[in-house]
């Protein structure tokens, strides 16, 4: 039997980490985009353009996402001075707290997933969907 196309591979292997990763972020009131916002943040704002470009979703996405993260005084918008259109992101005190506690849960998930692996296989694993990753950004 040939091995299964590439695309279904990493869409159902996708799917299922999705799963166990928003049943375990619930529990901290998050879901995975609203976890990979905030992950995005935690290195210095961005706009919710580029936001959206590094997550590839649309705009008004985007703005729900952050409304809700904001509501939640996880992240703060501000206009940017320079261009009044832009709003720049930043994540706050209290979303860097939940940050924490939610990459342990998403660590902890990712190696429950990743078990059947040697540490050498989980790293070669990370560094080429990184590499796929980065070769795919627009």
């Amino acid at each position: 039997m040939p091995s299964p196309p590439l695309g279904f591979l990493l869409s159902t292997l996708a799917s299922a980490l999705r799963e166990n990763t928003e049943k375990q972020l619930a529990d901290l009131g998050l879901t995975p985009r609203e976890y990979g916002l905030l992950w995005r943040l935690a290195d210095g704002p961005l706009s919710q353009r580029q936001l959206g470009e590094l997550h590839r979703i649309d705009r008004t996405t985007v703005v729900g996402l952050l409304d809700r993260l904001e509501v939640a005084r996880l992240v703060d918008r501000t206009v940017d001075a320079t261009d009044r259109r832009r709003h720049a992101v930043s994540i706050t005190d209290a979303g860097r707290t939940l940050l924490e506690s939610a990459t342990a849960v998403v660590d902890e998930a990712s190696s429950s997933f990743t078990a059947a692996l040697t540490t050498a296989e989980r790293s070669t694993l990370l560094r080429l969907l990184v590499k796929l990753l980065e070769g795919s950004q627009p």
